[in-house]
């Protein structure tokens, strides 16, 4: 029998053995690419290590601003300007007792006689006790009142009519 193999041992080793330039271009740029790979990663490994020391670095550095504190400080700081701006608008638009005697004496007709009032300079309104003449002159004393510009409101209230035909009555003026 003849001896016939499949794998020719003397070709495949001629092949093996055969070193041609372009094989060892290709060996060499393989092996300079995993080299460069490596580098690579080592040089990511070490910048991300880096940064992750800066970080921790910078964390510190905020807890140790008190920022807690720096709130508390900035809401104090807010809540002053806010009162700020409250005083400033009392200040400027506040009411000066005398305004509320003069828009009174403006709209008081001779026939009714003003008894006892209470004043309230923050509401800027007046409670007033007085008496009418008539109950023509207490629709007149309502009439002005009514249309008086100064006078944002009006309430009346407990009114008696007397024996004399003079009626008494309560007023809550609010004014503008």
């Amino acid at each position: 029998m003849p001896d016939i193999s499949i794998i020719q041992n003397d070709s495949f080793e001629e092949l093996y053995e055969s070193d041609t330039p372009l094989s060892k271009v290709f060996f060499y740029l393989s092996l300079i690419l995993f080299i460069l790979a490596l580098l690579a990663a080592f040089f990511f490994y070490f910048i991300e290590q880096k940064k992750m020391k800066q970080v921790s670095m910078i964390n510190e550095k905020i807890k140790s601003l008190n920022i807690v504190d720096k709130d508390k400080d900035l809401m104090l700081l807010f809540s002053l300007t806010d009162k700020g701006d409250v005083l400033k608008y009392l200040r400027v638009n506040h009411l000066n007792p005398n305004y509320l005697f003069d828009v009174i004496s403006e709209s008081i007709l001779p026939n009714t006689v003003y008894k006892s009032g209470v004043f309230n300079v923050e509401l800027n309104s007046v409670s007033l006790s007085a008496v009418a003449d008539s109950p023509r002159d207490l629709a007149r004393q309502v009439r002005v009142y009514r249309s008086f510009p100064k006078i944002s409101s009006y309430e009346i209230s407990n009114v008696k009519l007397s024996e004399n035909n003079t009626v008494s009555f309560d007023v809550e003026l609010n004014l503008r």
